[in-house]
């Protein structure tokens, strides 16, 4: 993962990445690239990056850094990015850390073995499963219809929230990572909604990375949600050690109860810190 990050700073494919969508004055393509900054004898690997890719809204991504002091983190941030005027940079801690009290949390990983899953006090439920999912037009309308309300209730959150499109759906079922959960009631199952994780990786966490998970509203209220990630974990050919991982925005509430009742806790913290 490493590696990769420091790669970038050559490379002009990722910087095209930006450049071939903004401008800004005094700035060439290679500006784009990640760097590799050093300031006595401390040093920072980051990039700048752009909210939705608004250039109104630039912020600077911090990789790695060895800097004992906070303050001169950020001036060096300042300086070395100025010419994009970054309002902030973003920074990945230990789940709960706040190396300045003016952070701000901007996501959560989340994440657990498949074997702790499995072992939670919180057993799934019988009456909830997990089946191949081979009605893709229903799919994605379940899909669509839940953006749709979070839009009307938390415009805000939906905002934020990356929205899955038919190619994805495909390609989740075309590997066979596709699920409808079903809740059987009075001897019938009923569809309340699907689910997909595909095998990928959060920076350098691997493990299978859920890719959506939805609840049609109706159903909402029950946590379905959270026994469909328990029926998940407790498939029989999955590996306990492997990890069940998903990034959570911070002000996605729903999501990120139901991660913690299906026994997923916070690993890492993406923070915000103002620079301005």
């Amino acid at each position: 993962w490493l590696a990769q990050q420091l790669q970038r700073i050559d490379d002009p494919e990722f910087a095209a990445l930006f450049s071939d969508h903004l401008r800004f004055e005094g700035v060439v393509d290679r500006d784009f690239n990640h760097r590799l900054i050093r300031f006595n004898g401390q040093a920072l690997l980051g990039g700048i990056r752009f909210f939705g890719l608004d250039p109104n809204l630039p912020f600077v991504e911090v990789i790695a850094h060895n800097f004992s002091d906070f303050k001169q983190l950020l001036d060096c941030v300042a300086k070395e990015w100025r010419d994009f005027n970054p309002m902030a940079l973003r920074i990945l801690v230990g789940a709960g850390e706040r190396p300045v009290s003016d952070a701000h949390l901007d996501t959560t990983i989340f994440g657990a073995t498949y074997g702790a899953m499995a072992a939670s006090t919180i057993e799934a439920q019988s009456h909830v499963s997990l089946v191949p999912f081979d009605n893709l037009d229903l799919a994605n309308k379940m899909i669509e219809e839940r953006f749709n309300h979070i839009g009307v209730k938390q415009p805000d959150l939906a905002k934020r929230l990356h929205r899955s499109t038919p190619e994805d759906v495909q390609t989740w079922h075309a590997a066979s990572q596709l699920r409808v959960i079903c809740v059987r009631a009075d001897g019938v199952n009923k569809e309340v909604g699907l689910f997909a994780a595909m095998p990928d990786t959060i920076d350098w966490l691997v493990g299978d990375v859920v890719q959506e998970e939805v609840v049609a509203v109706e159903f909402n209220g029950h946590g379905y949600a959270a026994m469909a990630q328990f029926a998940w974990a407790k498939q029989p050919d999955v590996d306990p050690s492997r990890l069940l991982l998903g990034t959570i925005d911070a002000t996605n509430i729903a999501s990120r109860r139901t991660a913690m009742r299906a026994a997923r806790r916070p690993l890492l913290d993406y923070l915000f810190v103002p620079l301005i």
